[in-house]
């Protein structure tokens, strides 16, 4: 539970930080950001967008359990279908450090933030994947 609030902290910075400006008025993009949790084989709709998650491509992230040390953090991979074209995503914790890491479609531009169920040291899960995918605006 600990570890699922501090991956929600930075994500929930960067909606805070971007819906306001020096002047304190609000910002498009914090009114246009949206966020869904995607379970595998299922399909939301975000901004407008049609989201499906079909598959984890790749997760070969570092159990956080105690006793297991890992040489690199890992990293997971995730097939989408996004407004009927094919598309990967890299799972990032923090959008704002890593811009790059986004698709960009028309004025959104979509992280995936978190998928679930992390790995464990004693083997695969059998909870479905489900992955949170976020969307700010590209004009910015």
């Amino acid at each position: 539970m600990t570890n699922n609030l501090f991956r929600a902290l930075p994500l929930a910075l960067v909606l805070a930080l971007a819906a306001c400006d020096s002047s304190g008025t609000a910002d498009p993009v914090g009114a246009s950001a949206a966020e869904a949790d995607i379970a595998l084989g299922a399909t939301a709709s975000l901004g407008g967008l049609a989201v499906s998650f079909d598959a984890v491509a790749e997760d070969s992230r570092c159990p956080d359990e105690p006793g297991v040390d890992c040489l690199w953090a890992g990293r997971a991979l995730v097939d989408l279908r996004v407004a009927g074209q094919d598309a990967q995503l890299r799972v990032v914790e923090d959008p704002a450090a890593e811009p790059g890491a986004g698709l960009e479609v028309g004025d959104l531009r979509l992280y995936a933030v978190a998928l679930v169920p992390e790995p464990s040291a004693s083997g695969p899960s059998d909870d479905t994947p489900v992955v949170t995918i976020v969307t700010l605006d590209a004009r910015r």
